[in-house]
């Protein structure tokens, strides 16, 4: 209650301060820095369920990772084991599994796991981020939480541009980042790098020894670099791209609290590679559009981890070592077309063949996907449009049957600042490939989760003479059955299987607000979240834990972002609030059935010089001891220094 009573002052405050000075005496001229805003034209109502992050956020995060943007500028929750550790996001009270993450169209989840590491996604080789749920999460079978998509950008005309920015911070982390873009009329390139190490020994509170004690991390370095090449062809109705990302992420993993007493010299590591191409073809026409892409991802994966005895004669107690590599195919064909002045038709067809080859399975395994789809978008009136979908699915050319969608706008005809959207979708994952061939323990008569999911959105956009504002409420619940679950067996390993019902819904929050007082710009952006996840099933009531809120999923969540700029400084202060988690449903289990709430803060101050760029952040100002996932350390107050210089050809020709 305490940050929601924050952020409501605080967006008081400022409306209020942007109607006073929009009312007092302004100079007729402003000299303002030149800016050139280089995008594609969004209208986000045209979107229905849409949320593109903004800009400058964007900005902010160039040298961090995609966990770090998204833990601070959205209402995802974002489960991190720490710096340089696994982070994985929750969408509307869904798991990992549920999220599905798309880069230019294509998804980057693992065949084996379904789920992805936004630790290691660098902002820096992404244009724009933008959140979808309810129907525009069809996109692509097995969003049935929501969509995170990434894009790269495809802009010509920009002249040469070059960027280069290094980042130094605490427990002796050094990130590099560079990139080299030329646009003609033609011809676009751009090649990206990057490289970021850490040490990552800090300093942290051990709440498992007793006493507690202060404890530096150790075994916990980590080294991931990558280049991100685009090449860019324009024959004028005609765009042939192609896009080639690919990274080399090596990190050793640190024991928990609790095992760090237990000796036994224990080692774990987990090195991954990846390559992920895409080829495309766009054609263009009066009306209409068709697009063609293939992508080919290769995935390198090795994890390793032994203990031993803690006294002499210091055996091995456990010993793994996971070696797996998947390679994916996949292949999107989509076109659309203006039937009449207020009806386009939308058409799709995937295709996809994924194997993978582990020492985990008994044999290597396979397997194909293929989908279409079709929907219409129409203005049904001057003040409101609809969107309608089917898509069908085959896993091996078995049918998997239909999942439609339907979504709603409306605008008032007596309050043209007001949008009321409405969507419903059926929706369904498949299981993973470990799900279901995981030796021991995997399930081959694994039926898909299936459910329906429900949202109801208002969205205020209100005209303001010195600003911009936008508030977003939404209501949203899903309900999916044959929710797969890994229980324990007799046998002493796991097994998965669809005995859960999970019910979801919940509460959102959106505001942004963009205002000026003269010399002063001002930016705020809040995000909160309310929900409630729990296990309806048969078997939960059995075991007594129907009702109860699901593993490592908060009922509340928010933050909030301000932003002031003056002249060539500027300076970020964000707050993060997360709730109470469930760790078990034991309640044998006192003390560590939950992890408390805790609040964070973070400063960002900077300034601009010509072409240069420097800025220091302070996080965790409050050094605040804390737990994201149960038994791992994180950070207390750190910094990080950021050196930028950018360098555009075009900016320099305009001013001449």
């Amino acid at each position: 209650m305490k940050f929601i009573t924050l952020q409501m002052v605080l967006i008081l405050i400022c409306m209020q301060a942007s109607v006073v000075y929009s009312k007092a005496e302004i100079p007729d001229t402003i000299q303002l820095i030149q800016v050139e805003v280089r995008a594609k034209a969004l209208d986000v109502e045209r979107q229905f369920s849409v949320q593109k992050l903004d800009t400058l956020a964007l900005r902010s995060f160039s040298a961090g990772s995609l966990s770090d943007l998204m833990h601070l500028h959205s209402n995802l929750y974002i489960k991190s084991n720490g710096p340089g550790g696994l982070s994985t996001a929750s969408f509307r009270g869904t798991t990992a599994n549920h999220t599905t993450v798309l880069w230019n169209g294509f998804p980057v989840n693992g065949p084996q796991l379904g789920q992805i590491d936004f630790s290691v996604i660098p902002v820096y080789f992404v244009d724009h981020v933008s959140l979808a749920w309810s129907g525009s999460a069809v996109n692509r079978p097995g969003g049935a939480g929501g969509l995170v998509e990434l894009e790269n950008a495809v802009i010509f005309n920009t002249g040469l541009t070059v960027d280069f920015r290094q980042s130094f911070g605490d427990f002796n982390t050094f990130g590099s980042f560079g990139s080299v873009s030329y646009g003609g009329k033609k011809l676009q390139v751009k090649t990206r790098l990057f490289k970021k190490s850490s040490e990552n020994n800090f300093r942290y509170l051990n709440t498992a020894s007793w006493p507690h004690q202060y404890m530096n991390q150790k075994n916990a370095d980590y080294h991931n670099m990558g280049f991100l090449q685009e090449v860019n062809l324009n024959f004028g109705k005609n765009l042939l791209n192609f896009t080639s990302w690919n990274q080399w992420n090596d990190r050793n993993l640190p024991p928990i609290m609790t095992n760090l007493e237990r000796g036994g010299d224990p080692k774990e590591f987990q090195n991954d590679r990846f390559h992920r191409n895409i080829l495309g073809f766009k054609r263009y026409w009066k009306g209409g559009k068709i697009e063609a892409k293939t992508a080919l991802f290769f995935e390198n994966q090795h994890y390793f981890l032994m203990t031993n005895s803690a006294l002499a004669p210091y055996v091995i107690v456990t010993r793994i070592d996971s070696k797996n590599e998947s390679k994916v195919w996949m292949n999107s064909f989509v076109t659309e077309h203006q039937i009449s002045k207020n009806t386009k038709l939308i058409a799709q067809m995937l295709y996809d063949v994924e194997s993978v080859k582990t020492n985990n399975y008994e044999s290597d395994q396979s397997r194909i996907k293929t989908s279409s789809m079709i929907g219409v978008e129409t203005n049904i009136n001057p003040y409101s449009k609809g969107k309608l979908m089917f898509r069908y699915d085959w896993i091996n050319n078995l049918p998997e049957g239909i999942s439609p969608a339907i979504e709603l706008q409306i605008n008032p005809k007596r309050v043209r600042s007001l949008y009321l959207n409405f969507g419903a979708s059926k929706i369904f994952r498949y299981p993973t490939m470990n799900d279901l061939f995981w030796f021991p323990g995997g399930n081959a008569a694994l039926k898909q989760e299936k459910g329906f999911s429900t949202e109801f959105g208002a969205t205020w956009k209100p005209e303001m003479e010195s600003g911009h504002l936008k508030l977003r409420f939404s209501a949203y619940l899903s309900d999916v059955r044959d929710w797969i679950q890994w229980r324990p067996t007799a046998y002493r390993y796991w097994v998965p299987e669809n005995i859960a019902r999970v019910f979801a819904r919940g509460l959102e929050w959106h505001q942004f607000l963009k205002f000026d007082v003269y010399p002063i710009n001002f930016q705020v952006i809040t995000n909160f979240a309310y929900t409630v996840t729990t296990d309806e099933s048969p078997v939960a009531k059995i075991e007594d834990v129907s009702g109860k809120q699901l593993i490592y999923i908060p009922r509340y969540h928010g933050n909030a972002f301000l932003y002031m700029n003056y002249h060539k400084a500027f300076i970020n202060y964000s707050i993060d609030y997360t709730g109470i988690r469930n760790t078990t449903f034991a309640d044998n289990d006192q003390f560590f059935t939950q992890l408390p709430a805790y609040t964070l803060h973070h400063l960002s101050i900077g300034y601009q010089l010509k072409r240069w760029s420097a800025s220091f952040k302070v996080n965790n100002i409050f050094d605040k001891s804390y737990q994201a996932v149960i038994w791992r350390p994180m950070p207390g107050r750190n910094f990080e220094m950021v050196l930028n210089y950018h360098f555009e050809s075009r900016n320099d020709n305009l001013k001449n």
